[in-house]
Order: C-alpha cells, then structure tokens, then sequence
C-alpha cells in the first residue's frame, strides 16, 4: 500500500495502523478512510435539509465550505482547548493535501480535456494504483455526494419558488447560529463513535483524516474546474470557515458546560 506522503498532525502515525500485524486495533487505515467519507456524507446529508429549509441554493465551492465547517466543529470538539494551537497545522495539511490531490489528477486526467471516456476510465485506474491508501475511491464519493447535493438543492429551489419569480438569493451560507448547533449535534455523536474505535489511539487521527479528504476533495474539484486550489475559490471559502466555526463550537460548548463531549486529554 502506498503510504501518504503529508505533513501530519502531532500524535498521528499511519504505520501504527498499516503495521498493526497483532490485531490489537479494532480498525484498519482503509477503515479510516472508508469511515471519514462516510461521516462527511452523513453530514452532507443533513446539511442539505436544513438549506432546504432555508431555501438556499448551493455551488460546489459552499457546499465544501460547509465541510472545512465542519472539520473545524471536529478540531474543537475532539481536542477541545487544544484547538487553537493545533488550527495551524490542520490547514496546513488540508492545502498541501489539495495541491498533491490536483498534481496527482493532473497526472491522469479525467477532466474535460480527456474527450474519450474509455481513456478517463484508464486513467482512473492508474490514479487509484498510485494514490495513498483507498482515499482516491473515497474522494470520487464524496465528491459524487458533493455533486448530487448541489444538484438537489438547486431543483429544490426552483420547483419551490416555481409558482412565481425564483428571488435573487442573499445568504448562500447556512445561517451561523443554525450552522452552529447542527455541527455540534452531528459532531458530538460522531465524536461518541469515533472513541469507541479509536481505543488508546489519539483523536488526532479522526481530525487528520478528515483534513485529508477535504483536501483531496478540494483537488479533485480544481481538477475538474482546471485550475489549481490557490486560484480556485475552495481554499479561499473553506479555510476561514475551519477557524470560524472551531469558534463557534468553542463558545457553544462553553455555554453548556455539561454537554457530554468528553474533554478526553491528549
């Protein structure tokens, strides 16, 4: 398996999964892997009706945006007055994981400048032999997830308004305080889930993992749009959200001093 090649967070180390002969983990990394889409999709899933809710219409770059949200929930709620000083080294490896994602697509192309589907098809398969673990099959779910969720929320939008004049729309986001208390409640039980696998393993792991694939996410998007993440709008929407709601989260839980978010020390 090839190993990620990432400047990962303090307390993370793959090979402690990927060598883990004995079975003493209850995980393997495809696990993580597999595991961390799944909760972003989760999420996803019921972000978009709660924008349904709200009437509000989607691109790509929002709906990522809404993902570094909720990496940044996680940051708080796993480590909690951790949060902070390990902020920087999060958006660090969410950027250098989306420019190593877009150089690895760049590759193999399997954007629009590939006319023929039977050679994207052949160039998927080189990209899932190259990439690190199995995050190149997650990211294309996700990113089908991604895309189905704009899709919807778009036809939602004009089916709902189709009576009359669908309205210039103001907010794009999804309202802070709403935004807030959905990404604790989602966050806290996967926080409650993602101990119970971790064992003595540090929660880092969780956060890591997590920047990854959006990351990746964000590449395989700049791919797509044919242009790097630092000329793109995904980097410049998402990474204000990650300190925004590591905030957000950190004020609510202050508020709820008996919310059942173990303050599990690192």
């Amino acid at each position: 398996m090839i190993s990620y090649e990432a400047p990962m967070l303090s307390l993370v180390d793959y090979k402690k999964i990927e060598d883990d002969l004995d079975g003493d983990l209850y995980f393997s990394l495809l696990d993580l892997e597999y595991w961390t889409m799944q909760n972003s999709r989760d999420f996803l899933k019921i972000l978009k009706a709660t924008l349904e809710k709200e009437k509000l219409g989607q691109t790509t770059e929002l709906l990522v945006a809404h993902l570094c949200a909720y990496l940044g929930a996680l940051n708080t709620l796993h480590t909690v007055h951790e949060a902070v000083k390990l902020e920087p080294s999060v958006i660090e490896l969410l950027k250098n994981q989306a420019n190593a994602a877009y150089q690895h697509f760049n590759k193999h192309p399997v954007n629009s400048a590939v006319k023929s589907h039977p050679q994207k098809l052949e160039n998927l398969g080189k990209l899932r032999d190259m990439a690190p673990g199995s995050i190149m099959v997650q990211t294309l779910r996700l990113g089908r997830a991604v895309m189905d969720t704009f899709e919807e929320l778009n036809e939602y939008r004009k089916i709902y308004f189709k009576s009359f004049r669908v309205p210039d729309q103001r907010d794009f986001l999804c309202p802070a305080e709403i935004l807030t208390k959905l990404l604790l409640l989602v966050g806290e039980k996967q926080c409650t889930e993602w101990r119970k696998s971790l064992g003595e393993l540090s929660d880092h792991y969780v956060i890591n993992q997590l920047a990854i694939q959006i990351g990746w996410l964000i590449g395989y998007f700049s791919h797509l749009d044919r242009q790097s993440p630092d000329e793109g709008m995904y980097l410049s929407y998402g990474i204000p959200m990650v300190g925004l709601y590591r905030e957000h989260i950190c004020k609510l839980m202050s508020a709820y001093p008996k919310s059942r978010v173990s303050k599990r020390s690192l």
